[in-house]
């Protein structure tokens, strides 16, 4: 998998699926100004990257690919992969565990960090209140209110046993070091 960053006059967005990738890319205008690159490629541009928590992203996964697309054709790199509508959690977090590299949805956000240090590391749930700012310094659009690909479900911690969680914790720790990272460096 290789990874990209959406840039757009001086601004580098390292974009996540699952992480407010759509909203994103629509303020940035990626369809018309934005342009896909190399995540890896040095440049002297302000990067920017939000992360979430990653047991709650395999949540939204699930809920988004097994749970809510039962009326719309089902991701054809996710049926490929072995993951089926209706499944379980539990299945769906085997599976996860075992194959998380083989599709974006359910990669370790880490990669999609790229070897660049990274500028402005936002947690999810304070996207929000840091975009007005990035908006305003690089003459972006506002965030839509709607999000595109917003799964609904309960917290993620119902989701999951304690073993399960121990399990998940350590397959995606470094994307845990990620996010912990982003929420000392916005609660610092």
């Amino acid at each position: 998998m290789k990874c990209c960053s959406v840039v757009k006059g001086g601004l580098r967005v390292h974009l996540i699926p699952k992480i407010a990738h759509s909203q994103i890319a629509r303020a940035i205008g990626e369809k018309q100004i934005g342009q896909r690159v190399d995540c890896n490629e040095p440049s002297d541009d302000f990067r920017m990257m939000v992360v979430r928590h990653p047991l709650d992203r395999i949540v939204s996964a699930y809920s988004f690919f097994c749970k809510e697309r039962t009326n719309l054709p089902f991701n054809d790199g996710m049926r490929v992969l072995g993951y089926k509508r209706d499944m379980t959690f539990s299945d769906f977090l085997d599976h996860v565990l075992e194959h998380h590299e083989e599709n974006v949805h359910t990669a370790r956000q880490v990669l999609f960090k790229g070897n660049q240090e990274i500028d402005l590391l936002v947690p999810v749930e304070k996207l929000n209140d840091v975009w007005p700012d990035v908006a305003k310094r690089f003459n972006l659009s506002n965030l839509e209110e709607k999000h595109a690909n917003r799964s609904t479900h309960n917290h993620w911690e119902d989701y999951y046993s304690e073993v399960e969680r121990d399990i998940a914790e350590l397959v995606f720790k470094e994307d845990l070091d990620l996010y912990n990272l982003a929420q000392e460096r916005y609660n610092g």
